[in-house]
């Protein structure tokens, strides 16, 4: 929440600004979407070639407690890469973050301007405007979004080389005099709204 992501900022003032390369991943857990499939996981269309792709670099994954112990931390343990239990973790060491459905999008964009990959897929459709699925964010500076595994490694390269200029502005999402107000909206806002999604196709 707010509180959290303000105390976040104030401490990464006293950390150093460069990082070890580490590409960290997060997907949402499994069985989510119910009757809106943008809510699910893009796991499936990344899992087969993941590990090949990125092969050769420094890797982890962050995962949601409901996704612990299940088949993207199994993944991660046997490709031998770090498991970041703690968001805190991420922003302190993540050189790029690439997640596909999380509110933690926004807070690491919020705390770090960029640096950001967003893992679509094809069952996310881009005609359905209902707000759960953060495709505006494809605008904002810093965040390069992938449509596969396959155009994966150049997104993240674009995201490697980004560097956010002194000035830059955030997207009006975080808008003064509360610019973190976007990531209490994301978690207080998104539960209604999935069971509204779920009536309305129920209806129809």
């Amino acid at each position: 929440g707010p509180v959290r992501l303000w105390a976040f900022r104030e401490a990464l003032k006293a950390l150093p600004s460069t990082r070890e390369e580490l590409v960290v991943f997060s997907f949402r857990y499994t069985g989510t979407e119910g009757y809106c499939q943008e809510l699910g996981s893009a796991w499936e269309f990344y899992a087969g070639k993941l590990a090949e792709v990125m092969a050769g670099r420094r890797c982890a994954v962050h995962l949601h407690p409901r996704a612990r112990g299940g088949e993207v931390e199994r993944f991660a343990r046997s490709a031998g890469w770090e498991v970041l239990p703690e968001f805190w973790d991420v922003v302190t060491r993540a050189t790029v973050f690439c997640a596909d459905n999380t509110s933690a999008l926004a807070e690491f964009h919020w705390l770090r301007r960029g640096n950001l990959v967003l893992l679509n897929c094809p069952k996310y459709r881009r005609w359905v405007d209902h707000g759960l699925r953060f495709w505006e964010m494809e605008t904002w500076p810093g965040v390069f979004p992938t449509e596969s595994v396959d155009t994966l490694l150049s997104a993240i390269s674009a995201a490697e080389s980004y560097t956010p200029a002194a000035d830059e502005n955030h997207h009006p999402w975080f808008s003064t005099p509360q610019p973190d107000k976007l990531a209490s909206w994301l978690s207080v806002m998104l539960r209604p709204e999935e069971q509204h999604v779920k009536i309305k196709a129920i209806q129809t």
